[in-house]
């Protein structure tokens, strides 16, 4: 018996309006006295692969490079270590992010990237995709990465990204939103920001519904 299909795809706004309910993380109470402020606030778009390096870039400098630096590879056997898995140095970890980075903006039918920009500078990003459990008989969301630069955090850009993700995560009619192994890997853990935002331990693992 064939698993059931998600709904076809389509859409949400490139800049979905935050959800009433959510806590935004330091509302900018001064907008309307300058309001060519405004020029320089973060823009949400999808992500594409020309935006690879950019993005790129911006994890190297974070908090996850550690976790990319420590995932082990392995070698063949034979090899350096021989045949034991070995941490990867600086330049494999580099090219591990180029090529995390580059299948996550690649065109799929179950997964979306979203990147906050500013004058064309990025300076967020959040991957999501999706996949029926059959098991579970769930059509589950998983968040891949959510990171920010640190110039723009406490500014909202974590939580836009992460109701882009959600909205997303609705469209097709996912259960539950997840987060992946990497964003509760990353030390020191970003569990706060989610659990701020409705994210609790659940039978699957960190998550809440869309």
């Amino acid at each position: 018996m064939q698993a059931p299909q998600p709904p076809a795809y389509k859409d949400p706004p490139q800049n979905p309006p935050e959800t009433p309910t959510e806590p935004l993380e330091r509302p900018d109470l001064t907008a309307h006295l300058f309001p060519e402020a405004r020029a320089s606030r973060p823009v949400l778009r999808h992500g594409q692969l020309e935006d690879a390096p950019a993005i790129a870039a911006l994890l190297i400098a974070s908090k996850a490079f550690r976790w990319f630096k420590q995932t082990e590879l392995a070698r063949p056997f034979g090899g350096p270590g021989g045949g034991a898995p070995l941490p990867r140095d600086e330049s494999e970890a580099r090219e591990a992010v180029y090529d995390y980075v580059r299948t996550e903006l690649a065109p799929r039918e179950s997964a979306r990237s979203w990147v906050a920009h500013v004058g064309g500078e990025i300076v967020g990003v959040a991957f999501v995709h999706w996949s029926h459990e059959e098991m579970l008989a769930h059509f589950v969301a998983v968040l891949d990465n959510l990171y920010v630069h640190s110039d723009w955090r406490k500014r909202g850009v974590g939580t836009q990204l992460l109701n882009a993700c959600r909205a997303t995560a609705r469209v097709v009619e996912a259960n539950v939103i997840l987060l992946s192994r990497l964003l509760e890997a990353v030390k020191p853990s970003p569990r706060t920001f989610f659990t701020n935002r409705g994210f609790t331990q659940t039978p699957l693992g960190v998550g809440r519904t869309p």
